[in-house]
């Protein structure tokens, strides 16, 4: 085989590939909310055997639920924040950034959980680096990631 049969070889290879994701990708869409609900029914039957609230929060609604002053929804915010606090301290006392940007899943909660994190980064702090990196949330939000292949791709073409 020559170097453009293998050439010619890996095209069609490639094509192949590109279309059995795109297939996967329009299959996926199309299941995507039975499969959820299959996947999470049994832990809301399991949840309401018990008499527990069967509500399931998701990061893009949890500004909706803090806002009403669910209990629940606060003590979730305040452990996941000081747990990020802590796992953040470590970056702080290592690299001592000015400021730490939230992006991603976790930008979708907002500024509720930017300023629990804030506060609840102080304490895990030395003395030395108070007061501490400005937190920040991203402006692209879970856009982030695809924004920024994006922009890679585009300034740096193959």
């Amino acid at each position: 085989m020559s170097f453009f049969d293998h050439l010619v070889e890996l095209r069609k290879r490639i094509i192949s590939a590109l279309a059995a994701v795109g297939i996967g990708m329009v299959i996926g869409l199309a299941v995507a909310k039975r499969m959820i609900i299959f996947i999470v029914q049994p832990m809301v039957t399991a949840l309401r055997a018990n008499h527990l609230d069967d509500k399931l929060y998701f990061t893009a609604e949890t500004n909706k639920v803090i806002g009403r002053y669910d209990l629940a929804a606060q003590r979730i915010l305040r452990e996941t924040a000081e747990d990020l606090a802590f796992a953040l301290s470590h970056v702080v006392h290592l690299f001592h950034p000015q400021i730490i940007v939230i992006g991603g899943g976790l930008a979708g909660v907002g500024e509720p959980l930017r300023a629990a994190v804030e506060s609840a980064l102080r304490p895990f702090l030395m003395e030395v680096f108070a007061p501490g990196p400005r937190i920040a949330l991203a402006a692209l939000g879970e856009d982030a990631v695809p924004v920024g292949a994006l922009e890679l791709a585009r300034t740096h073409p193959i």
